[in-house]
């Protein structure tokens, strides 16, 4: 975390995130909702006049004139930040130079009550971005809301019975492993939830996990999701006696409906 008290140099001045954000809002060509849609909060998005921090962001200190109630509320990074400036010295700043402001436009949105909708080809790299900086700002409501989004979406997919090519998310478990590369054992839990999705309903491809098995990078987490599942399933569904039961070997009928395998 960096604060400045000293007068920055010049910023870089581009086109107001405020400007931008409002026509990018509901897509490229969309316009953007008005404060009746979605409330006043974030009708303050558009007006810098009352904003009370200004936050520099990226490599090219991009700014952002905002309001500190409320960003505040949703990032305890911000407010720890905020808490550590003196009060009558000089205005507020707040550099964040490790986040790309792309992806600071997507945070604002959400801190800002529009929500959050990932990229509907569900690209890891057009998200991760956002993933990585919403946990920098511990902004914990978003991580969970994008897994929640790609949990639903796997749901979807195998409820309309859609082939592998057909889906939403074609290649799940490697888009959960893009996210543990990202992520610590804090992200556990959060990170499970559309792990067991995707691995009761639509399973691994054997090829792809020997493929990793080869890869020389630490895995521990993303190995530590696919194992604690995997063995939840089967505590959750079979008594003691029954696990001893099972067996590697293939079995031509489900054991629990002799639906054919």
């Amino acid at each position: 975390m960096a604060i400045d008290q000293e007068t920055p140099s010049e910023p870089i001045i581009v086109e107001p995130p405020s400007k931008r954000l409002k026509s990018e809002m509901q897509g490229e060509t969309s316009p953007a909702p008005t404060p009746s849609e979605y409330g006043l909060l974030l009708g303050k998005l558009w007006d810098p006049e009352f904003s009370d921090v200004t936050v520099y962001v990226g490599a090219g200190r991009q700014e952002y004139k905002l309001h500190r109630t409320i960003i505040c509320a949703e990032s305890e990074y911000l407010r720890k930040a905020c808490k550590a400036m003196k009060p009558g010295g000089s205005p507020h700043r707040v550099e964040l130079r490790n986040i790309k402001p792309a992806a600071f436009d997507v945070i604002l949105k959400w801190i800002y009550g529009c929500g959050y909708s990932v990229p509907e080809d569900y690209e890891p790299s057009k998200f991760l971005d956002t993933y990585t900086a919403a946990d920098h700002l511990c902004i914990h409501s978003l991580k969970e809301e994008i897994m929640h989004q790609i949990t639903t979406t796997i749901q979807m997919d195998v409820v309309k019975n859609k082939a592998t090519h057909d889906c939403t998310i074609q290649n799940p478990i490697h888009l959960m492993w893009r996210f543990a590369q990202v992520s610590t054992s804090k992200d556990f839990d959060v990170l499970q939830k559309p792990v067991k999705q995707f691995l009761a309903l639509r399973g691994v491809n054997t090829e792809w996990v020997k493929g990793m098995a080869g890869v020389k990078d630490n895995h521990n987490l993303f190995n530590g999701l696919i194992i604690d599942t995997l063995q939840k399933m089967i505590f959750s569904n079979f008594c003691q006696t029954c696990r001893l039961g099972l067996t590697y070997e293939p079995r031509k009928k489900c054991r629990g409906c002799d639906h054919k395998l």
